[in-house]
């Protein structure tokens, strides 16, 4: 898996050489947040913007390395470490963008940084629905409820069904990119269908099969 640890290291160097070239580049005060309009609402001196990111993705490699270690089902990530590995470099890869995303928006003011956004989502949300079903029982990744983690065919049945609603919330991210709009009817239903969907249907699925266990 060393293979997988030094693409994580090219990142965050990647990270840190764009931030040495265009440092000197930018003004002193840059926008660090945009709204869903695509607007700048929120701005920094440039050194807390420029320094945020690749900091961001030496403190992520840091926790990545030590969640199996403390998880109490750590012997289980063997069970899913390749996908585990490829999951992070997403992660890592994901904040990339969006830092490179907003130096370029930063030197071409023209450009809309909602279509590069949510391009990015959309292929986010791609890769990580590839191997959200790979995932074994454990305490950090993925839909961790008290029925998920008391019953190992609630935590199987509840991944593969929150697979299929990031499926769909992939399907209408990729709406929004093509549209290049934010539609924020979308927005909360890609919340309910990612979140509260596969709470609801854990307490179901447990449910229906202990009640079947003391019948």
């Amino acid at each position: 898996m060393k293979k997988y640890f030094y693409i994580k290291l090219i990142i965050i160097a990647l990270m840190v050489l764009v931030w040495l070239y265009f440092y000197g580049k930018l003004p002193d005060i840059i926008p660090h947040h945009w709204n869903y309009k695509g607007v700048a609402d929120a701005f920094w001196p440039k050194i807390y913007t420029m320094v945020m990111m690749p900091s961001l993705g030496i403190l992520l490699l840091a926790l990545f390395h030590f969640i199996p270690k403390i998880d109490p089902n750590k012997y289980k990530y063997d069970q899913f470490r390749d996908a585990w590995e490829k999951m992070q470099i997403t992660i890592l890869a994901y904040f990339a963008y969006i830092y490179f995303v907003i130096i370029y928006v930063i030197l071409n003011p023209g450009s809309s940084i909602n279509f590069f956004m949510f391009l990015w989502i959309w292929t986010f949300f791609m890769i990580l629905w590839n191997y959200m079903w790979k995932v074994r029982k454990n305490y950090f990744v993925w839909v961790r409820t008290p029925w998920t983690l008391a019953n190992e065919e609630v935590w199987n049945r509840t991944q593969r069904f929150t697979w299929k609603m990031f499926f769909l919330s992939w399907l209408l991210l990729f709406l929004d990119a093509f549209l290049n709009v934010f539609v924020v009817g979308i927005f909360i239903f890609m919340i309910v269908t990612c979140i509260f969907w596969p709470f609801i249907y854990s307490y179901i699925e447990f449910k229906r099969i202990t009640d079947a266990k003391k019948s």
